[in-house]
C-alpha cells in the first residue's frame, strides 16, 4: 500500500487529498470527520483519471467539508480541571470537581460534576470522564439505533449484530462483514447538530447496511435525534 498527496484547484476552492493505493478495482472518494480527503485507488490508476473523479465529485466533497468543519476543535485541548467546559450531545457544560470517598460522576443542573477521592489529579479526572462519555455513548447509540430500526417495515432484518464504541480519529462509524457496528465515541459531542432528515433518507441506508456499509450522511443525519 503506497500513499500520495496532492491537490486540484476547483473555482476558488483548493481540494488537497491522500491517495491510497491498494490491489483493488474501483476507486473510492472519502471525506473523513478531520476534514480530510482520502481517495482509495488501484494500483495502476492514472493521476489524471483520479483527478477526473474528483472534480466530477468535489461540488460533494466540499459540501462535507464544510459539514464536519462545524464539529472540528475550536478550544485549547482539554486539561480536565474544574470550571472547563465540555461538550455533551450539543450542550456545553462546566466540570466541577468534588472531594468525595466515592468516585462517579454526573450530570447536575449544568455541570459535569466528578466526585473523586483524588481531586488535584486532572489525569484521574480525565480517565473518569472519559469513561463516563463511553457509558453515556454506550445508552445513546443503542437508543438512535432502535429508533432508525424501527424506520424499516422488517427492524430484525437490519439490527446491527454487535456494537463497539470507541474514539478514533478518521472515522465516524463502520459496519465489519459480520454485521459489528463501530461507532465513533465523539458522536455524543456534537454542537449545532444538523437538522433531521425525512424517514425516506433511511431507504439508502438500508442498502449500504445490506452490504456492511454506513452512509456518512446517514450517520450525519441521525446525529440530530441523540436526545438526552
Amino acid at each position: 500500500m503506497t500513499r500520495e498527496l496532492h491537490c486540484l484547484q476547483y473555482g476558488e476552492q483548493e481540494i488537497r487529498y491522500e491517495i491510497v493505493r491498494r490491489p483493488r478495482k474501483t476507486l473510492e472518494i472519502a471525506v473523513e470527520p478531520d476534514a480530510s480527503v482520502v481517495i482509495a485507488a488501484p494500483e495502476d490508476a492514472t493521476l489524471d483519471a483520479i483527478d477526473a473523479r474528483l472534480r466530477k465529485r468535489a461540488a460533494w466533497v466540499i459540501r462535507q467539508q464544510r459539514y464536519f468543519a462545524q464539529f472540528l476543535p475550536r478550544t485549547p485541548d482539554r486539561r480536565f480541571v474544574a470550571g472547563e467546559t465540555h461538550l455533551y450531545l450539543g450542550r456545553q457544560y462546566r466540570l466541577k470537581v468534588v472531594p468525595h470517598v466515592q468516585e462517579s460522576v454526573k450530570l447536575i443542573r449544568g455541570f459535569i460534576v466528578v466526585q473523586t477521592h483524588r481531586p488535584t489529579r486532572p489525569e484521574v479526572t480525565c480517565e473518569l470522564v472519559e469513561a463516563w462519555y463511553r457509558d453515556r455513548a454506550h445508552v445513546k447509540f443503542r437508543e438512535r439505533i432502535e429508533l432508525c430500526l424501527g424506520l424499516f417495515p422488517d427492524p430484525e432484518a437490519f439490527r446491527p449484530m454487535g456494537l463497539i464504541v470507541r474514539q478514533t480519529r478518521q472515522r465516524w462509524r463502520s459496519m465489519s462483514p459480520a454485521g459489528g457496528l463501530l461507532l465513533n465515541r465523539r458522536l455524543v459531542h456534537p454542537h449545532n447538530p444538523p437538522k433531521q432528515r425525512k424517514n425516506p433518507a433511511a431507504v439508502g441506508w438500508g442498502e449500504r447496511f445490506r452490504e456492511g456499509k454506513w452512509r456518512r450522511c446517514q450517520t450525519n443525519a441521525n446525529q440530530s435525534q441523540l436526545g438526552q
